[in-house]
């Protein structure tokens, strides 16, 4: 037998926002007891019967929060109002969520979207990322063949799964596996989900390195890993797309697994940058640390490894643990695995009635670790009526017109368009007067802090004149905010290019506002003062 294989050639970067919603303290105490259903009312009448017909409060949450969720997800990705989002499922029996975009959206996009959800006791994820192409979700590829050469899937397809289980569940986890012969009768339980091999594993764990040697303490360290194996098999089958009756279950098996343990404050000491800290809360510390996520698992089917396939875990607080299967994309080592908190009123709220107003930010810099370190602070940013934002870091020098094209063509691969552009560049270039400066570095500085901006406009303008304007949606094409400083309407630096490059920057905003107005592009200047960024605390 051979196992699936994706090419290399067709596995693309992957850009993945991860949600997560807790609705344990909405949750009443009774199991028949009555609860409010934020936002319930802005989905389409058949999600809503869907959600009410669960009995249990936390499982009516849970339901709405899975929907709002995909729709929240959607509305982002695809930039569509929410009442335009539709959630379609594949056939029976699999019952796959999936996003089939509009064939309005479609002439004007490349690319789709994938996603998956999950949830248990009261906490409900969410990880989706854009894709290259439209998915084709009916296709369910088998996970294997009985041909003599591997198989592919289709090219350009992406999958993703995601399963959260949690250790201390009232009523579904057991309350008493203290030794190892109750350990075992809970384990032998699960035979048509687990082989021989996996179940081995799981009794045989060693307890946890520096953690207490006793019985007990070995038995829940065991009890965890089993639950680790649990998540990674669900992530993988909700990836495929198939059920928990497969007929090839017990034939998946993982090697390498790690169990991550609860984070600890010290787990974060090392993760500081000089710039996230200060946007971190109380809330980012229960995750495992990006660093520490434990991503090197195996996927092994009928003994030959699963090809292609990236298999991760993740600890939240001390009872849970989300498993994430991914297919056809590449998650580098090390790479952001945060997940973002999303609030009712806050995040989605917003989103659901019309009045949302974030952007998904391109950040761009000669040096690619500084525009990522601003993408984790956009990522990490959790003020104002939208919650935080996303962004993307992308490496180009804004002198070289070449890189400007690419950034914009970047910007329009990824997102399908182009709505502000802030032009924020500027050296403090050569020191001296017009006696005593260096022409050569003068040249160069002009080129950096007026030539780029000029470029930049020059790619990003017919960009934003294919977006539509509409009475109800949009009064202008784009907007673009040319950052000068109040050098530039004053002087008084000791320098001459300095003041004179941000008074050129200035008189260009006028002259290209006059140009651009009339094609619904807005073009306004910023003269800032001092502030207080790295470039002024590094000199």
């Amino acid at each position: 037998m051979q196992v699936l294989k994706v090419p290399k050639s067709w596995r693309v970067p992957l850009f993945r926002p991860a949600y997560y919603v807790d609705v344990r303290d909405l949750t009443p105490p009774g199991r028949k007891d009555h609860v409010d259903l934020p936002l319930w009312s802005t989905l389409p009448h058949e999600l809503q019967e869907s959600i009410q017909k669960y009995v249990r409060p936390v499982d009516r949450l849970m339901s709405l929060s899975s929907a709002l969720l995909k729709y929240y997800f959607i509305h982002k990705q695809a930039r569509l109002p929410w009442s335009q989002v539709r959630i379609s499922r594949t056939a029976r029996p699999h019952g796959r969520p999936y996003w089939s975009p509009p064939d309005s959206w479609c002439l004007s996009h490349d690319g789709g979207l994938e996603f998956n959800v999950t949830h248990q006791n009261g906490l409900i994820g969410l990880v989706g990322c854009t894709t290259p192409t439209v998915q084709d979700p009916q296709n369910v590829e088998p996970i294997i063949t009985t041909t003599s050469q591997p198989t592919t899937i289709q090219p350009r397809q992406v999958r993703l799964g995601v399963d959260v289980a949690c250790m201390r569940e009232t009523g579904r986890s057991p309350a008493d596996v203290t030794t190892q012969a109750k350990l075992d009768e809970w384990i032998d339980i699960f035979g048509e989900m687990f082989s021989d091999n996996c179940r081995n594993d799981i009794r045989r764990a060693p307890a946890v390195a520096g953690a207490t040697t006793s019985v007990a303490a070995t038995m829940q360290a065991r009890l965890r890993r089993f639950y680790a194996f649990w998540a990674l098999k669900e992530a993988y089958i909700k990836m495929v797309g198939e059920g928990l009756l497969a007929d090839w279950l017990t034939k998946l098996e993982f090697e390498n697994v790690q169990v991550p343990q609860p984070a600890k404050a010290e787990d974060w000491a090392d993760t500081d940058d000089g710039f996230s800290w200060a946007l971190r809360t109380g809330e980012d510390v229960k995750w495992t640390p990006g660093k520490q996520a434990v991503r090197d698992i195996r996927a092994v089917l009928d003994g030959k490894q699963a090809e292609g396939v990236q298999l991760g875990l993740v600890a939240y607080e001390d009872d849970f643990l989300f498993a994430t299967a991914m297919r056809g994309v590449v998650e580098k080592a090390g790479g952001d695995t945060s997940w973002r908190k999303l609030d009712f009123d806050h995040d989605i709220r917003p989103c659901a009635e019309g009045r949302s107003d974030d952007c998904t930010v391109v950040c761009v810099d000669r040096d690619l670790n500084l525009a990522q370190n601003t993408v984790t602070m956009i990522s990490q940013q959790a003020t104002g009526p939208t919650g935080s934002g996303s962004a993307i870091a992308v490496q180009a020098d804004v002198s070289v017109e070449t890189d400007c094209k690419r950034v914009v063509n970047t910007t329009l691969d990824q997102f399908g368009r182009v709505d502000i552009l802030c032009n924020n560049v500027g050296v403090g270039g050569p020191p001296g007067t017009a006696v005593d400066v260096d022409m050569a570095q003068w040249a160069r500085g002009m080129e950096t802090n007026v030539a780029s901006m000029v470029m930049m406009a020059k790619y990003t303008i017919p960009a934003m004149l294919c977006n539509e304007i509409s009475s109800t949606t949009a009064t202008y094409r784009g907007c673009i905010v040319n950052i000068s400083s109040v050098a530039g309407i004053r002087g008084g630096t000791p320098s001459l290019l300095y003041p004179t490059s941000k008074g050129a920057v200035v008189n260009m905003t006028r002259a290209m506002a006059a140009h651009h107005a009339k094609d619904g592009i807005r073009v306004n200047c910023v003269c800032p003062g001092m502030v207080y960024t790295p470039m002024m605390y590094g000199g």
